[in-house]
């Protein structure tokens, strides 16, 4: 067993397995037992990482739930309503006359009534 001052221990807090990446070198009191301080260590690293996985897991969904209501969904339905009225205005010319032309000129004015409402 080698004495309390000489063993240190190099923690990984980011649970990538790499010492590099985001390591602290820990060095105990001179009182405290080589068992002691193995314990402390591996605590700090497991309960640093829950920490780290955490306030990564709500910075995601914080991004998510941001970027799907707020920008993909507002992108999805201007594209929507610009295809629509472009399609409205090729089917209502003279020479698309037909009744084809007519129903789908009634589905894209839905489409218009149901993207603006939602």
């Amino acid at each position: 067993m080698s004495s309390p001052t000489t063993s240190v221990a190099l923690a990984d807090f980011a649970g990538s397995g790499d010492p590099n990446a985001a390591s602290v070198l820990l060095v105990p009191h001179p009182g405290v037992s080589d068992e002691d301080f193995a314990a402390a260590v591996a605590i700090n690293a497991s309960t640093s990482t829950a920490a780290l996985n955490r306030t990564t897991s709500a910075e995601i969904d914080f991004v998510f739930e941001f970027f799907c209501p707020g920008i993909l969904l507002n992108g999805i339905g201007s594209l929507g309503l610009v295809g629509n009225l472009i399609s409205i205005f090729i089917l209502s010319r003279p020479q698309m006359k037909g009744s084809t032309n007519c129903i789908l000129i009634g589905l894209a004015t839905y489409d218009i009534i149901l993207i603006v409402t939602r």
